[in-house]
């Protein structure tokens, strides 16, 4: 009975018609409208009018997340041959409640794409079910987050320094005391290590301390690399100005392609460095010299 009503979900997920811009830019308005109402008066009494933009705003949110259903299911599938304990019908209530909290924090007056800005609060919901619920040894949201962010600040402070950095140093770059920083890092490991690798039948799949969620990125972060490319044309012709296997990295990092039509959404780091048979520290480095590269480019 779950795998017809999961079945039955991806079937009618695929038929919701997306959103235009204009009708993001139109619905998100209205969500806000409603969010900053229940900010002001959560426990009313509201006017007749308020009562309308309740109800306007209510309307909206629900139509903006049916019409992202699609994108929450394919990053559920993603992810769910390297989960041990979570089922897709798991993964899609993850996915849906990060989609929720994404649609109510939209702030369309800052021009970003919503299905953008919606990607990553769908892969944060999901990853941090992951991180949580597939470990035996349990951590706050606020420790998964931190080991993330010091993750991330360890490899760059290699790349940049050339050797570790100590515990003091990592602590200050995630704004924690050494001796928290110290116990976080101390439980980071599940009963098995963090860097043990998932995999499916056919291939290896990513460690489950990769599957943790955000690389560090806000949503508004991630999605201003993404509108930093606007139309496809105009971001292929910035992007053939690279070195070969820059573009290579950046068209699968951002999901540009000169395939019209072809349907795939970014990969992650990870998952570039596996596809070309390279370190995810060099995608990761090569990534931010491009960027920084064609923002001079669309500055010109």
């Amino acid at each position: 009975m779950a795998d017809d009503g999961i079945s039955f979900y991806l079937n009618q997920a695929g038929k919701i018609p997306l959103l235009t811009p204009a009708e993001e830019i139109e619905l998100g308005r209205c969500v806000q409208a409603m969010m900053q109402l229940l900010n002001e008066k959560p426990d009313g009494p509201y006017t007749t009018a308020e009562r309308r933009r309740l109800r306007a705003g209510k309307r909206a949110r629900e139509r903006m997340i049916l019409a992202n259903m699609r994108l929450v299911t394919k990053l559920a599938k993603k992810y769910l041959p390297r989960c041990r304990k979570l089922d897709m019908q798991d993964l899609l209530q993850e996915g849906v409640a990060g989609l929720v909290r994404g649609v109510e924090k939209f702030d369309p007056a800052l021009g970003y794409k919503f299905s953008t800005y919606a990607y990553w609060w769908i892969r944060q919901g999901i990853t941090r079910a992951v991180s949580q619920t597939d470990r035996t040894i349990k951590l706050p949201y606020a420790a998964s987050d931190c080991l993330v962010k010091a993750r991330y600040f360890v490899e760059r402070f290699r790349f940049e320094n050339g050797r570790a950095p100590t515990v003091e140093e990592i602590a200050e770059e995630c704004n924690v005391s050494p001796m928290i920083m110290g116990e976080y890092l101390k439980h980071a490991s599940d009963a098995s290590s963090l860097d043990v690798r998932t995999s499916t039948k056919d291939e290896e799949g990513s460690s489950i301390l990769e599957l943790i969620a955000s690389d560090g990125e806000t949503p508004w972060d991630y999605a201003e690399k993404m509108e930093l490319f606007g139309s496809e044309g105009r971001a292929l012709k910035a992007i053939r100005q690279l070195p070969p296997r820059d573009q290579t990295i950046i068209q699968l990092r951002f999901a540009i392609t000169e395939e019209d039509g072809t349907d795939f959404f970014p990969l992650s780091q990870t998952e570039v460095a596996k596809r070309l048979g390279i370190s995810r520290q060099y995608v990761q480095n090569r990534e931010v010299l491009a960027i920084m590269k064609l923002k001079k480019i669309f500055a010109a």
